[in-house]
């Protein structure tokens, strides 16, 4: 995981674009290179874009924790590839039009479209202070992304906040066997003292 700030809104909505176009998409290079290393089962991202200070996440499931250091290195290997040759350009067309598809579509379920527009377009940048329609003028974003997508912006973005990026941490978490049954074990000792 690494911490990331944004600059502007064009940069929110392109971080946005990149972790589906590296861990999501139909073919998607890092978790593609990942998967065929052996080096997890279930590889997924999350970044958060629009807090003061957000994270760009890549997770694994059932990684061998003695082969961290590798999991690492095909990480760096494959993004250090994907700054220096480009991605592919209809992978990155479709991540575009999907993102766009989204944003004009609006469909949020159950939850009232003002509520989600309130707090995840306007207050994200409001609370700080910055013009809160920032996020929702998508056609200018949109076509900023599109524009600066012929002159390496997404390559841009991976040097500057994945590979360059000195906040990153790793974090390992291993299961503990039979620890639920431990825990109420405790707990009725505990209650039954008590008691």
């Amino acid at each position: 995981s690494v911490g990331i700030e944004p600059e502007d809104a064009v940069e929110c909505f392109g971080l946005d674009i990149l972790e589906y176009l590296l861990l999501e998409a139909q073919g998607a290079p890092l978790k593609k290179a990942l998967v065929e290393s052996g080096l997890g089962k279930d590889i997924f991202g999350d970044v958060s874009t629009r807090a003061r200070q957000g994270d760009f996440t890549i997770v694994a499931k059932g990684v061998d924790t003695k082969r961290k250091s590798e999991f690492l290195n095909v990480i760096h290997d494959t993004l250090q590839s994907l700054a220096d040759q480009g991605l592919n350009e209809r992978l990155k067309l479709a991540a575009m039009n999907r993102l766009e598809f989204r944003l004009r579509e609006a469909e949020y379920g159950t939850t009232p479209q003002g509520l989600v527009v309130c707090y995840q377009f306007v207050m994200n940048s409001w609370l700080y202070g910055k013009d809160p329609f920032q996020y929702l003028r998508f056609d200018s974003i949109l076509s900023a992304i599109r524009e600066e997508s012929q002159k390496g912006f997404f390559e841009n973005l991976i040097r500057k906040y994945l590979l360059d990026n000195p906040f990153a941490v790793s974090v390992t978490l291993r299961p503990e066997v039979d620890l639920a049954a431990r825990e109420d074990q405790r707990l009725a000792q505990t209650l039954q003292e008590y008691k």
